[in-house]
């Protein structure tokens, strides 16, 4: 068994958690209105975000009102978003996979 722990995958959120790993970093902090304010997402989306986040390691656990503890500093964004850009590239290589085969995507006429 791996030391490793299991990160969530980020697949249809990967974009949502990039554009909330840059602000949180820069700002250093991650209260989930912060967020919202300046990132557009709703209430529930945002809590995702920050969820997937934390299951990362780049914030802490929600605790309340109280902003999330930024686990990450500032002078790791970069590493922070190649991370995500590397499972990424692993958990959708099946896609772009098919698409080279020639698959079509769902609901496209097949004339």
């Amino acid at each position: 068994m791996s030391d490793t722990p299991t990160r969530p995958p980020l697949h249809e959120d990967y974009w949502d958690v990039c554009k909330v790993s840059v602000l949180v970093l820069t700002q250093q902090f991650a209260a989930q209105t912060f967020v919202m304010r300046h990132t557009g997402l709703s209430y529930d989306r945002t809590r995702r975000v920050l969820d997937l986040m934390e299951g990362w390691g780049i914030v802490g656990p929600a605790d309340g009102t109280i902003a999330r503890d930024v686990l990450r500093s500032r002078d790791e964004l970069g590493a922070v978003l190649d991370e995500l850009h590397e499972d990424w590239e692993r958990s959708t290589a099946w896609i772009r996979a098919a698409a080279a085969e020639g698959a079509r995507p769902v609901g496209e006429d097949p004339r």
